[in-house]
């Protein structure tokens, strides 16, 4: 479920319909790792190692090493 508001913080929950009740199984706010791209969780740990980088998106794809990705992925 994705939440959205105006008087809300932008949320994603993961929920599970079983025996007639709805179960929470994962919130973004809680645990953001689980809803994160794995492109995003590449480069956030390539970018602690880095420290900080300027340059183009294919500049970063180059220096991090990321195979089969473009540069408008990034963008």
């Amino acid at each position: 479920m994705h939440c959205v508001g105006r008087d809300i913080s932008q949320r994603e929950l993961e929920l599970e319909f079983d025996n007639n009740t709805w179960k929470l199984l994962a919130d973004s706010v809680e645990q953001p790792e689980l809803f994160m791209d794995e492109v995003i969780i590449f480069l956030s740990e390539a970018m602690k190692s880095i420290g900080t980088f300027e340059g183009t998106a294919t500049d970063l794809i180059e220096k991090v090493n990321l195979k089969n990705i473009t540069p408008s992925v990034l963008a």
